[in-house]
């Protein structure tokens, strides 16, 4: 997963989106910090935004994060997802407001 690094944000680009993880973030590495996403589907990209948390001074134990829904996969691969309110068994599960929804 390519990660621009500009003067304003660090940049992940997905294949299904772009996620933008501004620097002022880490002015202050020592709080505790709650990432928050709609839907993990595999954890590739959660666990690259805690690589560069990790990567530029946070703790990995002051980093959490949780999830409305988590795919089986995402769960089982232990990439860093820690709270998820509902599973789902199929990987090309996508929320209403995502690119590849078809409801």
């Amino acid at each position: 997963m390519p990660i621009k690094n500009d003067s304003s944000a660090f940049v992940l680009e997905t294949t299904k989106n772009k996620v933008a993880l501004p620097k002022e973030i880490f002015r202050d590495t020592g709080k505790k910090l709650l990432i928050i996403d709609s839907a993990v589907v595999t954890g590739d990209t959660l666990q690259n935004l805690i690589k560069i948390l990790i990567d530029n001074g946070f703790k990995k134990t002051n980093i959490k994060s949780a999830s409305i829904l988590a795919t089986d996969l995402a769960i089982k691969s232990e990439k860093g997802l820690d709270y998820y309110y509902y599973t789902a068994f199929d990987t090309n599960y996508n929320m209403p407001w995502g690119k590849l929804y078809r409801g």
